[in-house]
């Protein structure tokens, strides 16, 4: 019987070159999940700011997207002036997205927003309404982010 001593470690190179990219995905996913059950748990900051409009006449309000909360998640515009929602996601990895179907206002729209990432939507107002804005977004089996809470509402007065 022969062992072939090149080829054995030639494969026990290989084996060894992968344990750090192992142990590198095995703590990113667990960063992750403490991360998501953390986040998860914290209780959701409610906040409701009336936007006036500035000396452009431009309503302008920024939305602040975690995982699974908008802040503020309830904004109150005026109908007739312009607004300028800015909408920056914090979370690095997770891909957000703002959705307001509001027919009342007719008010039609939905931005996505890359972790990390910034999106800026404008629009003006023409009828009163109330309306909710939520992110769709989902990971395979789990929850919804709106399921866990990430919704909020935008009032036309």
């Amino acid at each position: 019987m022969s062992i072939h001593w090149r080829k054995h470690k030639t494969v026990a190179a290989a084996t060894c070159r992968l344990i750090p990219y192992k142990i590198a995905v095995a703590v990113l996913g667990g960063i992750w999940l403490l991360q998501v059950s953390v986040v998860e748990s914290l209780p959701s900051a409610a906040m409701t700011v009336a936007v006036e409009p500035g000396t452009d006449g431009v309503q302008r309000a920024t939305i602040v997207m975690t995982s699974y909360s908008y802040t503020p998640d309830h904004l109150v515009f005026h109908v007739g002036s312009p607004v300028e929602l800015i909408l920056e996601n914090q979370s690095l990895l997770v891909p957000h997205n703002f959705v307001l179907n509001d027919a009342d206002a007719d008010l039609h729209v939905e931005v996505d927003v890359a972790g990390g990432g910034r999106a800026v939507l404008r629009f003006t107002p023409t009828r009163s309404g109330t309306g909710t804005f939520y992110c769709d977004k989902q990971l395979l089996f789990f929850k919804s982010h709106r399921q866990r809470g990430m919704e909020g509402r935008i009032d036309i007065q």
